[in-house]
């Protein structure tokens, strides 16, 4: 009996250390795209097109892990525009702002009901 409580009390611990890891990894990838959108959004740069070495720079947390740094930046819209490597020139499409679209939708599903 007492070891299946502290069995129980074991699996609850490294479910909420695991939890806690997962929140935290989203927090700090969540950090990571807005310094890419910012870094993107410099106004000295209308094209929108960085090189992966200053991607990286930039955002500093995947000095070493160039594959995930790619995945997020794929995921988050962008495009390798041309060359290869560190050399890379990204291009990340401007966003259309997701407020607008919150409103144009919650406006459309209200105007159904009404």
């Amino acid at each position: 009996m007492i070891g299946d409580l502290i069995r129980l009390y074991e699996t609850i611990l490294d479910s909420f250390a695991k939890l806690i890891g997962r929140n935290r990894d989203k927090a700090k990838r969540q950090r990571a795209e807005t310094r890419i959108r910012n870094f993107f959004n410099n106004p000295k740069y209308p094209k929108r097109r960085r090189s992966f070495s200053k991607i990286r720079a930039a955002v500093g947390t995947y000095e070493g892990r160039d594959a995930e740094l790619r995945d997020l930046l794929d995921e988050m819209g962008a495009n390798p525009y041309k060359g290869e490597g560190d050399d890379a020139r990204w291009e990340l499409p401007k966003q259309q702002d997701e407020t607008k679209l919150a409103a144009a939708a919650l406006g459309e599903r209200s105007a159904r009901f009404c």
